[in-house]
């Protein structure tokens, strides 16, 4: 263990597979792992006795990558964008302080990349602003608006359950349109193959739905939080695209009959 000036830290460790026939699951790098903590302030009166319960507030749970996926790329001479909401809170009308605290929220914001020619993406991530908020993140997805935005549409950010309702039609399309990017729950950096690279013009209007889930219902400060690209102005042999399936699930197509030995999907 290890004792800052604010927090103590506890280091474990084990073997990825232990070959425990039974109790065990394997820690492999296919994914997440839902990690569960919970701890007591109070020590034990002796060694025989056993730990106090750690009462409501002090438990969680939390995705790790135990695993690293891969290797990471030097960004030093890469060129960074972010993009971050604009200050989300957790409230049922932004600008009130004393509306409903949300459980969950979906928001939308816009935004305007634009470089000084044509760029790769070779990496992107996500950051958390303030850092402590990271456990209010569930996911981020950033969409491609081929068409362009209007300056109204780029001033536009709203709730999903309230206000995208209403929001300017371009936008609705953007969000139907190909994916730039996402970041989940658990993920780490995605980074391409050191031969490709993501395409980009010099300029690119990008629409972002940040999902926040707060199921104590606490009132945190307003969330910065949003996604990071690194571009290189060296493009790469390959351009990388996205393909989508199985998001559109409430169309016909995504519904799979009952019964079926094969269902053929065109994307």
């Amino acid at each position: 263990s290890a004792v800052t000036q604010s927090r103590q830290i506890f280091s474990f460790s084990r073997n990825l597979n232990t070959c425990d026939p039974e109790g065990d699951n394997p820690i492999d790098n296919k994914g997440s792992t839902r990690v569960v903590w919970a701890y007591n302030n109070r020590e034990p009166l002796n060694d025989g006795q056993t730990p106090s319960y750690h009462g409501p507030t002090t438990r969680g749970t939390r995705s790790l990558n135990l695993v690293t996926s891969g290797p990471d790329i030097p960004t030093d001479d890469l060129e960074v964008i972010e993009i971050p909401a604009p200050g989300v809170r957790m409230l049922d009308v932004q600008d009130d302080p004393n509306s409903k605290i949300l459980d969950t929220i979906y928001y939308w914001y816009p935004m305007r990349i634009k470089t000084d020619g044509p760029r790769h993406i070779v990496r992107f991530d996500a950051f958390f602003d303030p850092p402590e908020l990271k456990p209010f993140v569930h996911h981020f997805v950033a969409f491609m608006c081929t068409d362009g935005l209007s300056d109204e549409s780029l001033q536009w950010h709203g709730d999903n359950h309230r206000e995208w309702q209403n929001a300017p039609s371009e936008l609705h399309r953007c969000s139907a349109g190909p994916s730039l990017g996402a970041w989940a729950v658990g993920g780490e950096p995605f980074v391409f193959p050191e031969d490709t690279g993501f395409p980009l013009t010099s300029t690119m209007d990008v629409l972002i739905q940040i999902h926040l889930d707060n199921p104590r219902l606490l009132a945190p400060e307003p969330n910065f939080s949003g996604m990071r690209i690194f571009l290189t102005d060296k493009l790469r042999p390959h351009e990388a695209a996205v393909i989508v399936v199985g998001y559109g699930l409430h169309t016909p197509d995504g519904r799979i009959p009952p019964k079926q030995e094969a269902y053929h999907l065109t994307a």
